[in-house]
């Protein structure tokens, strides 16, 4: 029991825990390169479809063998997850830091006035590209403010590694690395920001006061909370929300990818009313 303890203690950095960690790492490596994704699929509850398992035996289980990564689950399920939580904090900054501006120009009666000119009305053009440069900015700086904090923790080491991994690491459609992963969390972060910045700006020019303005914007960011936490939270995995309900393959981008065309589908009507002086 002393043995024990001195090989547990800090004097030995815990010498017996990192030795039964080596020796689960091994069993698992083992168990991988004996059944491959059989033994997965036999031991899992849920049900594979034959298109699924074709494409993890051929893209990780083929001959270049890249199964055989270093990348344990939790990195990649608690970046997911805080980076939806990120994407929410970076809407509401959206919600509450740009939609006032439009609907106190209204009631400021602005709108008469740039009416009057060819330039005024014009300006919509202007407020327009300010929405979107605020959305870029607020959206640039909480993800800095965020990867910062990770950068910490030293999950850069990962960066090369694919995103599947023998290390109990769910399936996934991308054979990409975890540091690519990343980077299409990010540009997916983005698309929705704008997204939401369009529509923002739609709501803001179509309200007629502060008090309308709330209640529309309320819903909206109920409906991108929901939104943003299922399409980030095991992004491109098999185990994500969206793709279990729907089984799209990459259902995460094109979501992402349809909330930025409809913010910005409705930012060109409003300019296209404002122009036409209907707004």
């Amino acid at each position: 029991m002393r043995l024990l303890n001195e090989m547990q203690g800090s004097a030995t950095d815990n010498v017996d825990g990192r030795i039964q960690a080596l020796r689960l790492v091994l069993d698992i490596w083992k168990e991988k390169q004996a059944f491959g994704p059989d033994h997965e699929i036999s031991s899992d509850n849920n049900s594979f479809s034959q298109k699924e398992y074709e494409h993890v035996k051929q893209t990780f289980f083929g001959k270049d063998h890249l199964w055989q990564n270093i990348l344990p689950w939790e990195v990649p399920e608690m970046i997911s997850s805080f980076t939806g939580l990120v994407l929410v904090w970076i809407c509401l900054s959206i919600c509450l830091l740009l939609s006032p501006l439009s609907v106190h120009d209204r009631l400021s009666r602005m709108y008469p006035l740039q009416y009057s000119s060819r330039h005024g009305r014009r300006i919509v053009n202007i407020q327009f590209l300010s929405v979107m440069l605020s959305a870029f900015l607020l959206t640039t700086l909480n993800l800095l403010l965020f990867y910062l904090l990770f950068a910490r923790h030293g999950t850069s080491v990962f960066f090369p590694c694919r995103m599947y991994s023998f290390l109990s690491t769910p399936w996934c459609w991308p054979d990409w690395t975890h540091g690519t992963w990343r980077l299409a969390l990010t540009v997916m972060c983005y698309l929705i920001s704008f997204g939401v910045a369009g529509v923002i700006f739609f709501l803001s020019r179509s309200s007629a006061n502060y008090i309308t303005l709330l209640l529309k914007v309320v819903p909206l960011f109920a409906a991108v909370t929901i939104a943003a936490v299922k399409i980030m939270y095991c992004a491109f995995y098999f185990t994500n929300d969206l793709y279990t309900f729907t089984k799209i393959p990459y259902i995460e981008g094109f979501c992402a990818a349809g909330i930025c065309a409809a913010g910005m589908a409705l930012a060109g009507y409003t300019i296209l009313r404002v122009k036409a002086g209907r707004m």
